[in-house]
């Protein structure tokens, strides 16, 4: 009965870096039903703008997509919003959460290649970053995804076994004025310090918290996506039924206020007059408020899981494309096994962090995943031997340069998915997954 929807997910030639969109196009109407984009950016400013350009001219993506996901503030993964949001607005701008310390730890942590000027803002005060570049009209609201333990009896949308679920169908019948109808609202959590309050005001957007551990659908479409983000160290304690920092035992919004007063002393919100050495100012305010800064960078990204709740079929051509999405062997119809995709940014992927992902995602849905993006460009430090086994998907996706270099991917890494499809987007190539809904 969907059968003029078609879903086309597409991993852009940005080289070393990662620039991902995905839209579901009503054929009959000749547009976009719902889209969404995972992470903008390359270690190459100039192939991901004409990545964005390119996407431009080829009309898929609409001038307001719906939902923009960045997994985490590396240059390589966010150095072309800007250039992305300059071309089009934003509904929902999601984010892993990250407590105000852990953000000027990330900062400190990286250098001029990983977190540039413009970078450190935007992962400090996403809200200032908008202000301050003048693209405060093109996100309509911020979205801080936190982590935590979770488990599938906490999802909003259900498992789907061989048919969609009355769950699912009662939910489907609702209506839906708002793109993501009234299931993502509920699951939002106003996080407005005095600070942040005053620029929001500003800016006329709003600021959420909300928990990965509920699923949530774009309106009726039989569509779920899924965060995951992984626990952080908690640099602040409770003392006396509040929290403070733990060596200084500051409040937090005496934490933020400081730091605010970091971003203006050194430049950081005026690019032309930044200061040479302006981290020394954020080490400054950390090192009083949390102790010595540490030179180990968390394990931060924001994963993301798609994945259809109805029966698809392969297209292995669409408008010139082709697609690396084929029907199963065992079934000799073009009916998919599974067509769900797992996003997984610069994700150290060990045991442990597998075992928190299965028990947050539930065996079911991980089961479902057709297409797994390698983390961090196949880095070694980002996935241990026998995970490729773990995820046993049809398909893996790497996002690395041109020329391997040794690290990216890594022969280790390489070796361990040997045996599985390897698709790569590199530079000059990009991979493409298409599939109707029936």
């Amino acid at each position: 009965m969907n059968c003029h929807l078609h879903v086309r997910q597409h991993f852009h030639p940005v080289g070393h870096g990662t620039f991902f969109t995905g839209v579901v196009w009503n054929k009959k109407l000749r547009r976009a039903a719902f889209s969404w984009a995972y992470d903008c950016g390359s270690r190459s400013q100039h192939r991901v703008e004409k990545a964005i350009n390119d996407q431009n001219i080829a009309g898929w993506l609409p001038q307001e997509i719906d939902l923009l996901v960045l997994s985490h503030f590396d240059n390589d993964h966010v150095n072309g919003v800007e250039h992305f949001l300059q071309n089009r607005r934003v509904r929902w701008l999601a984010v892993p959460y990250m407590c105000i310390g852990q953000r000027v730890e990330e900062v400190l942590a990286g250098d001029a290649s990983t977190c540039s000027a413009s970078t450190a803002l935007f992962q400090l005060d996403p809200v200032q970053w908008l202000l301050t570049r003048g693209l405060s009209e093109q996100v309509g609201a911020v979205i801080f995804v936190k982590g935590g333990v979770s488990g599938d009896e906490r999802s909003t949308l259900p498992d789907r076994g061989d048919n969609p679920s009355p769950e699912w169908d009662e939910l489907a019948s609702r209506p839906s004025d708002d793109v993501f109808g009234s299931s993502l609202e509920p699951l939002l959590v106003d996080d407005m310090s005095p600070a942040v309050a005053a620029r929001s005001k500003k800016w006329g957007g709003a600021s959420f918290e909300m928990d990965h551990a509920a699923s949530f659908g774009p309106g009726t479409l039989p569509l779920e996506f899924m965060f995951f983000n992984s626990d952080q160290p908690d640099l602040f304690i409770t003392k006396g039924g509040a929290r403070v920092a733990r060596k200084s035992f500051a409040s937090i919004d005496v934490v933020q206020d400081q730091i605010a007063t970091a971003i203006d002393s050194s430049g950081l919100s005026y690019p032309l007059r930044l200061h040479r050495n302006w981290r020394s100012h954020f080490k400054k305010v950390y090192e009083h408020h949390f102790g010595a800064t540490s030179k180990q960078r968390n394990n931060i990204s924001l994963c993301l899981m798609v994945r259809p709740l109805s029966e698809v079929s392969a297209c292995s051509y669409f408008d010139g494309e082709r697609s690396v999405l084929m029907r199963s062997p065992r079934r000799p119809s073009a009916i998919l096994d599974r067509a769900g995709l797992l996003c997984l940014g610069d994700l150290c992927m060990d045991m442990p962090t597998f075992n928190s992902m299965q028990a947050h995602y539930g065996a079911n849905r991980l089961a479902l995943v057709a297409t797994v993006q390698v983390p961090h460009h196949g880095s070694q430090h980002s996935w241990v031997k026998g995970m490729a086994a773990k995820f046993s998907p049809d398909h893996f996706v790497h996002c690395i340069p041109d020329r391997c270099n040794g690290h990216h991917p890594h022969k280790l890494v390489t070796n361990d998915l040997h045996g599985f499809r390897v698709h790569r987007a590199n530079g000059h190539s990009a991979v493409v997954l298409h599939y109707h809904f029936h």
